[in-house]
């Protein structure tokens, strides 16, 4: 069992958001869900009692895509600053933030993934844990915790 202690920065935030927009697929397909639910909205709203017109479909597709542009946000706005607590053992993850806390099998977890100075480790549905390098006192410890998760989640798989 191995068990760190750290808080996540905005900038870890959103190189996540942006690791996991361009690793994966789900977020991705998400957003396209919101925006093509925002372009019927507004198109309906828009010609309510009349066929829609070119300026409607216009008007939605501009919608969608400022609510696009604002999604990146989110995140930024909801992100706990609070000390988190993050245990791997061979059962899974746990993480505990205040008195919110989770446990996730490694058979949950689809894939460990280093990029730049974090560890990435993305759950099958999308979401994900970003460990930055700032949560390990050296490198050795984040190698040492990097080599254990990714034997954990590969013996789980097995």
């Amino acid at each position: 069992m191995m068990t760190i202690a750290y808080s996540l920065r905005r900038k870890d935030v959103w190189d996540a958001y942006w690791f996991t927009w361009r690793t994966g697929r789900t977020l991705k397909v998400s957003q396209l869900f919101v925006a093509g639910c925002i372009v019927f909205v507004v198109t309906s709203l828009r010609a309510a009692s009349r066929p829609p017109s070119r300026y409607d479909v216009v008007i939605a597709l501009l919608w969608a895509i400022t609510i696009i542009l604002i999604l990146p946000i989110y995140p930024l706005v909801r992100f706990k600053h609070q000390v988190r607590t993050l245990t791997i053992s061979s059962r899974g993850v746990n993480t505990q933030i205040g008195s919110l806390s989770r446990e996730i099998p490694w058979r949950i977890v689809g894939r460990i993934r280093r990029n730049g100075n974090s560890l990435y480790i993305i759950g099958k549905t999308g979401n994900s844990f970003a460990v930055p390098d700032h949560a390990f006192s050296s490198l050795a410890d984040r190698d040492a915790f990097e080599t254990a998760a990714r034997e954990w989640w590969e013996m789980s798989a097995a």
